[in-house]
């Protein structure tokens, strides 16, 4: 799997080309919150409803330090990915 995670003009972490973006950090995970300017994923509302992501503005930094990072769409489910830089 290749594809590119966004930043905002904050530069924040928003999301991949299609994909919705979560990372696990400290036994919790995260995904960008709308306001930073992701898509609001029909699998990512569906992990924020059952309470197994809570949202959080996230930099690259955190990406960097995450203990894991993934990838998730509706139609793709969920992938654990890298960063390659």
């Amino acid at each position: 799997l290749v594809d590119y995670i966004f930043l905002n003009e904050k530069e924040e972490v928003v999301e991949s080309c299609i994909y919705n973006l979560f990372i696990k950090k400290a036994g919790n995970y995260y995904t960008p919150p709308i306001d930073s300017g992701c898509l609001p994923g029909v699998m990512r509302e569906y992990l924020l409803k059952k309470k197994l992501l809570k949202e959080k503005t996230l930099t690259l930094k955190d990406l960097y330090s995450a203990e894991a990072i993934y990838l998730c769409n509706s139609v793709r489910g969920i992938k654990k990915v890298n960063l390659d830089t």
